[in-house]
C-alpha cells in the first residue's frame, strides 16, 4: 500500500449538490496512472432520511458502470441517517490495478424532507503505472468536472 504521509495527492471531484428521493451518479473521475484512491464523502442530511454512498467503475468513463467489489465486498457506506448531519467518511481503495480506469461516486438519498447536501471527491496518490491506456489525443492529467 502507498504511505499516504508523504504524498501529495491529485483532487478530483465527483459530485455535489442537493438532491431529493434520488440515485445521483457523480462525474468520471479518471485514475490512470495513479496507485491509490481515497473517495471521501460527506454531507447535511435533511431532517429524517438516509444518504447511502458507493463506488463504481467503468472501462472508458461513460458506459458499463458496475459497482466496485473488492474481495468479496462492495465499497459503500451503510445508510447514514440524518443524526450524522455534517459528518464525513472515507472508502479506500488501496490497489487501483485491482479496478478499471474511471471511478465515481454515486449517492442514494432516501429523504423525507426537501433535499440533502452532499458531495464526494476523489484522492488519489502514486506514481504513474502505465496499465491503463488513454484514448488518442486525450489528456491523462483532464478530469470532468463537477456537474450535477
Amino acid at each position: 500500500m502507498v504511505s499516504l504521509l508523504n504524498e501529495t495527492p491529485a483532487s478530483r471531484g465527483s459530485l455535489q449538490g442537493a438532491y431529493a428521493v434520488s440515485t445521483v451518479n457523480g462525474t468520471a473521475v479518471n485514475c490512470a496512472g495513479y496507485k491509490s484512491a481515497i473517495m471521501v464523502y460527506g454531507g447535511d442530511n435533511a431532517a429524517t432520511g438516509t444518504a447511502v454512498y458507493k463506488v463504481q467503475q467503468s472501462a472508458d468513463g461513460s458506459t458499463g458502470w458496475t459497482d466496485v467489489v473488492l474481495d468479496g465486498v462492495t465499497l459503500t457506506t451503510p445508510a447514514i441517517p440524518a443524526t450524522d448531519d455534517g459528518k464525513a467518511g472515507v472508502l479506500v481503495i488501496s490497489d487501483l490495478q485491482r479496478v478499471q480506469q474511471y471511478l465515481r461516486a454515486v449517492v442514494t438519498v432516501a429523504v423525507a424532507g426537501p433535499t440533502v447536501s452532499t458531495s464526494a471527491y476523489f484522492l488519489l496518490f502514486g506514481d504513474k503505472y502505465t496499465t491503463h491506456s488513454v484514448g488518442p489525443g486525450a489528456n491523462q492529467t483532464d478530469i470532468a468536472p463537477v456537474v450535477v
